[in-house]
């Protein structure tokens, strides 16, 4: 990274927290979240982007950030992501470009960031809230990395492990009702129904089978929308 682009990215990070009261004079704040900032973009080849507004007016959280990553943050190697905040509607807003969606999912990975920051944002300890959004970053593109595959919690449960604890539950119970039977001294397997009926006491006068109707119903398959998380920006948000 140049001189130039370092301190263009600096000012950045600088302007973002000026433009919070809160964070006014907290400079070791901006510092070590510059840095960790930085860090994090070096080792993955990656951009980041952390933007807040007084308010974003008509425009929507998610049109902004598209915006942002197609102008300003747009590059990281393999890929952007960038963290938009409307102030006044209370609305957060994490995007993505078509790289980065890859390594971070609309749906498992933006919920598992977003669990990582929001609870502080709703606090107002943004430092704190902006620190863990970048960590939570870095923990999903070096999940990306080491996996070959983008986080979801899904993946924690084993489908073997299912399939043979429940093919041993069945055998189990199984083995279980047998046991239970055989101890019942009024209860034994019988090779045929004939034992059940009285000899003689059941008579078939008549024997006719009708054929009356089918009702068929037919139903078209749903068609899948064009957003999909196989191209395009994407990401998500909701409010703190």
């Amino acid at each position: 990274m140049t001189i130039g682009k370092r301190f263009l990215k600096f000012f950045f990070v600088t302007l973002v927290f000026v433009c919070l009261p809160v964070l006014a004079g907290l400079a070791p704040e901006r510092a070590r979240l510059t840095k960790a900032l930085e860090a994090v973009e070096l080792k993955h080849h990656i951009g980041i982007g952390i933007v807040t507004v007084q308010s974003l007016g008509a425009v929507t959280p998610d049109t902004y950030a598209g915006q942002l990553l197609k102008s300003r943050y747009n590059k990281g190697v393999k890929g952007n992501i960038v963290l938009v905040l409307d102030m006044q509607k209370r609305d957060w807003y994490v995007g993505t470009d078509e790289k980065m969606r890859v390594m971070i999912s609309d749906k498992a990975g933006i919920k598992a960031l977003g669990g990582r920051f929001t609870k502080s944002l709703s606090k107002g300890n943004y430092a704190e809230a902006f620190t863990a959004f970048v960590n939570g970053t870095e923990e999903l593109t070096s999940y990306y990395e080491k996996e070959g595959k983008a986080y979801d919690p899904a993946d924690k449960f084993s489908i073997l492990a299912l399939v043979v604890g429940a093919v041993l539950a069945a055998a189990g119970a199984l083995g279980l009702r047998g046991w239970l039977r055989g101890t019942m001294s009024n209860v034994a397997p019988s090779v045929s129904a004939a034992r059940y009926i009285e000899e003689g006491s059941f008579h078939l006068a008549v024997s006719d089978d009708q054929y009356l109707y089918t009702d068929r119903t037919e139903r078209p398959l749903p068609q899948k929308s064009g957003s999909s998380e196989s191209g395009g920006s994407g990401g998500g948000g909701g409010k703190f």
